[in-house]
């Protein structure tokens, strides 16, 4: 790649610009480690919203063989919690690394290509719930994640004349893999996030370019497509994050004139199996090197950069004869709101710390064609006085702004039911049914 090639959109960066501006960030981060004396097992935490900076970071951190921790959001409990099990922090408005005057540059070598900067050594941890301290970590080693771009690379060739347009965060690996690593593999021009589909109409009257999306923003966009007029600059359009609807993808194929590549994976797994509609549903095909069997308790996967050990899986699935498979719907509580992964346990027992709650239990309904939350809370004495002083209205915002320090304001309940006892049957469990059947 040539270092005068633009690498991001905004700012404007040359390859040349990137790899100065990772060298000056790495020479800071060297500093540091002289001054800390930790130079092999440095923790840090690191969140930035802007893509290109997110990068600078990324690489440099990644380059001092830095154990990287991803936070899942920015809201203030989620970063208070992890950050203390970090030893540093590469945030927007607190860096540890800011304040330190950099290495000379003739003691750092300036990388020629992008090659000579990519992250090799080193770890990044995602943590999945993105939600209290109990939020469950999954580390992946950096030759594991080079391992899956090169298949990805294999299976998703793309024109360097393209641009890569996303709609997804690069905080999670799907994000992180697709909308970041593996466009900088191939030479594309990264924009910064989009926040809706039709904004990408500009850009893609004047340039081809590979949209990274998810079912959230797909399933808005097949309503009133507003991308149909310059379809023939949509390269390739990737769903990944739950599940698309198979109605969705075949609308969206016909108003494109291309299909979806659905991605189907998890942090844990990693990339697993891809799929294109383009007339009828059809099976999953397992990326190159993986194998998905089937077992009583779930699908099991072996992958390569999943540790090369069976995986049970979270979907119960059947795999068919030439090895592609079919999924039958998930085994857990953990479910996608928007495309955020929420897992029903973790928030029910974050919500059963406040003072008001004696017991909840948390259960996903269909409202208006989307998925929402609802809550049924058992209130305790305290909160019984608060809901007689305050009304139904105010308790539910103090016990939504309670959450919202640990849990994105997408994951909020937003249904709240408080009955004098929770419905139970002979063996002394909560139907599903009977909780549903409040809030109709």
């Amino acid at each position: 790649m040539s270092e005068h090639r633009m690498v991001f959109a905004q700012p404007q960066w040359s390859l040349l610009q990137f790899s100065e501006a990772v060298t000056a960030y790495r020479g800071q981060i060297q500093r540091y480690q002289q001054q800390t004396d930790n130079f092999k097992s440095l923790k840090v935490l690191l969140y930035d919203e802007d893509i290109a900076v997110f990068s600078v970071k990324l690489f440099a951190l990644s380059a001092q063989h830095c154990h990287i921790y991803l936070a899942a959001n920015d809201q203030p409990d989620t970063l208070s919690e992890l950050k203390a099990q970090c030893d540093a922090y590469a945030l927007p408005n607190e860096d540890c690394f800011s304040g330190c005057v950099p290495l000379k540059a003739s003691q750092i070598v300036r990388p020629q290509t992008l090659m000579d900067c990519w992250p090799e050594q080193g770890t990044v941890s995602f943590f999945t719930s993105g939600s209290t301290s109990k939020a469950r970590a999954v580390t992946k080693q950096w030759f594991q994640l080079n391992r899956e771009l090169e298949r990805l690379e294999e299976l998703f060739p793309c024109d360097r004349a393209s641009v890569s347009l996303a709609t997804v965060g690069h905080q999670h690996i799907y994000g992180l893999l697709f909308a970041l690593l593996l466009p900088l593999k191939q030479g594309l021009c990264i924009y910064p996030r989009f926040a809706y589909p039709e904004h990408l109409l500009p850009v893609l009257k004047q340039q081809s370019g590979v949209l990274v999306s998810s079912p959230a923003h797909l399933k808005r966009l097949a309503v009133d497509n507003t991308l149909v007029e310059v379809r023939q600059g949509l390269c390739k359009v990737f769903s990944s994050g739950g599940p698309l609807a198979d109605s969705v993808a075949l609308r969206l194929a016909s108003q494109l004139k291309q299909p979806v590549t659905q991605i189907y994976g998890s942090t844990e797994s990693g990339g697993i199996a891809w799929r294109q509609l383009v007339d009828e549903p059809c099976p999953w095909q397992p990326f190159p090197e993986i194998r998905v069997e089937n077992h009583s308790d779930g699908l099991v996967l072996y992958s390569p950069w999943a540790d090369d050990r069976p995986l049970l899986l979270t979907d119960w699935g059947e795999v068919l004869a030439d090895g592609r498979f079919q999924l039958l719907g998930r085994t857990d509580r953990t479910i996608k709101l928007e495309e955020k992964r929420l897992d029903l346990n973790v928030m029910e027992s974050r919500l059963n710390q406040h003072c008001w709650v004696e017991e909840c239990r948390l259960l996903p309904l269909n409202s208006q064609s989307r998925t929402v939350l609802g809550a049924v809370v058992l209130l305790t004495s305290e909160g019984k006085v608060a809901l007689r002083k305050m009304g139904n209205w105010q308790v539910k915002q103090q016990l939504r702004n309670y959450l919202h320090g640990y849990f994105e304001l997408i994951c909020l309940p937003k249904k709240w039911r408080y009955p004098s006892q929770l419905p139970v049957n002979t063996q002394g469990k909560t139907p599903l049914a009977e909780l549903e059947a409040l809030f109709d």
